[in-house]
């Protein structure tokens, strides 16, 4: 009986001769390449590529595609030789899809996570994304271990649990200083570079501004900093957006959009508390 640690043999190959898989289902992006890249560049390459044994790529076409991006001569690779067509077949599609399928995030450990990478000014954004995940939000709404839904952890901010506006409630003795709520330094880099750049005036302005995209915001600690702020300084927090203190200027203002059935829900809240 063979063993299952002679199934896979490990060798660095030739990333020019890698042939990728002619029926690969599994579209890589232009964007998703260029992140991959990012990530052999910042950690080295992790996870070795898989082949058959006719060097035809099972899974990592897209780390290939990275490697090649970044001039990589050699990749690391395993061979599976034990399989046979059919579960060769099978297994191209069920590595890319029991990752999509059958995982998600713990917000309150990816909250937790991504709160420690920003205090160590660790950028991450290069090589990965979380733009389909309201960061900023993850651990406010998370029931702490008494049962309370108010706090999940010590920055976590209390909201309601109906249409209303939240309840900020100062949950420090004093102000966070600026500097914790909200990080410039890739708008800095940014900037940096289209200042140095030979492009004419007006397009280093219009690339600025567009720069200023790149702020991160911490959210839980806006909310603490609102608390304890003057009442001129938070009509204009407000007015940015900082903060949502008011539901329906948040909606007169495109802040916020109600969808017709939490309108409906809305309407209904309202004039009950009329009659």
């Amino acid at each position: 009986m063979t063993k299952k640690k002679d199934l896979l043999n490990f060798s660095y190959r030739v990333t020019s001769d890698l042939i990728p898989y002619a029926r690969n289902a599994k579209i890589h992006t232009d964007e998703q390449i260029t992140k991959i890249a990012a990530s052999i560049r910042e950690f080295g390459f992790m996870s070795p590529v898989v082949l058959d044994k006719d060097n035809t790529i099972l899974a990592g076409h897209g780390r290939v595609l990275a490697a090649k991006k970044l001039g990589m001569k050699e990749v690391p690779a395993v061979q599976a030789e034990h399989l046979s067509e059919a579960q060769r077949k099978a297994y191209i599609l069920a590595d890319n899809r029991t990752a999509e399928e059958h995982s998600g995030w713990d917000m309150e450990m990816l909250s937790l996570e991504l709160e420690d990478l920003g205090e160590l000014e660790y950028d991450y954004t290069d090589f990965m994304d979380f733009g389909d995940i309201d960061v900023s939000e993850l651990s406010t709404n998370s029931e702490d271990s008494t049962g309370d839904p108010t706090h999940s952890n010590k920055d976590a901010v209390e909201y309601t649990n109906k249409v209303e506006a939240p309840i900020y409630t100062p949950k420090e003795s004093k102000a966070p200083l600026l500097a914790e709520v909200y990080n410039t330094k890739k708008t800095e880099e940014l900037s940096d570079k289209i200042d140095r750049s030979g492009i004419p005036e007006d397009v280093k302005e219009f690339l600025k501004h567009a720069a200023s995209r790149h702020i991160k915001f911490r959210y839980d600690r806006i909310a603490e900093y609102y608390c304890h702020a003057s009442k001129e300084v938070q009509e204009l927090m407000e007015e940015s957006a900082l903060v949502i203190i008011d539901f329906n200027k948040a909606v007169e203002h495109g802040f916020a959009t109600m969808s017709e059935k939490l309108k409906e829900a809305y309407d209904e809240q309202v004039n009950s508390k009329e009659l």
